[in-house]
């Protein structure tokens, strides 16, 4: 017969099991794969992007994919993006937290899409905080160092909530020490400012209300002043620079599934 304290220590170590194996399981659901069919990377430089993607997929419980080819087929670089999304990631109609990159060496140009609930942690304006980062490296042919900038970057900027600005001074730890300095100081500024007591004396203190009076008094106009404004235009509705998808949103694939980002050439 087995009793209460072995009963109690059986329990206790198939739950210890279980907790050390969570971790394990959690990452089993989500692939990071480096698909280089252009020939682009080393076999170190693949297994070193594999072991970030797994280190970072792991931590945002998404799916990392990079993926390069010379043959887009039919479609540009974008449609390739959404068809592998389609064929090869999503499990049946459940949509899947993935970020994928596909790199076009044949037409120079990348696209980087955020599916399901990267839809919004990595939305269009986030891709291209992304795109911004990578693209001196594509330019140069730093394509391992492009990849590697791509992976801490999605994952940076898709750890804030989807309405931040990731680039906000206020978010970063620098400026948060120096506010923090700031503040600190104005504190003991003003306990030694007060250190000496305050001064509660004023006109009333030595005034007799019962004896004082006013003797007589006089007006005496001295000018008019007269201001001026201008009279503010009207801002005009047009604007210049890059044309794109927006803030968040992104769009619809062909296999009705929505998807953020887009391409740009290098």
């Amino acid at each position: 017969m087995v009793n209460l304290r072995q009963k109690s220590g059986i329990l206790m170590f198939l739950f210890t099991m279980i907790i050390l194996l969570l971790p394990y399981v959690v990452s089993a659901a989500h692939d990071q794969k480096v698909i280089d069919e252009a020939n682009l990377f080393s076999e170190e430089e693949k297994d070193s992007l594999t072991t970030l993607a797994e280190k970072y997929g792991a931590k945002r419980e998404v799916s990392y994919y990079i993926i390069t080819t010379e043959d887009t087929g039919s479609g540009d670089v974008e449609d390739y993006t959404d068809d592998f999304y389609h064929e090869e990631i999503k499990i049946d109609d459940e949509e899947v937290d993935a970020i994928v990159l596909t790199i076009d060496m044949l037409n120079r140009e990348v696209d980087i899409a955020g599916f399901g609930t990267m839809a919004d942690y990595l939305n269009d304006e986030r891709v291209d905080m992304v795109q911004d980062n990578i693209a001196p490296h594509l330019t140069d042919g730093s394509y391992y160092h492009a990849m590697k900038t791509f992976l801490t970057s999605s994952f940076k900027y898709s750890g804030f909530k989807p309405n931040v600005n990731p680039q906000n001074p206020l978010y970063n730890i620098f400026v948060q020490l120096l506010l923090a300095v700031i503040v600190g100081a104005g504190i003991v500024w003003g306990m030694v400012h007060n250190a000496g007591g305050k001064v509660t004396t004023n006109r009333r203190t030595y005034e007799n209300s019962d004896q004082s009076k006013i003797l007589r008094h006089r007006d005496r106009y001295i000018r008019t002043s007269v201001t001026k404004r201008r009279k503010p235009k009207p801002k005009s509705s047009s604007g210049g620079g890059r044309s794109g998808r927006g803030r968040g949103g992104g769009r619809m694939t062909s296999g009705g599934s929505r998807r953020s980002g887009g391409k740009r050439s290098f």
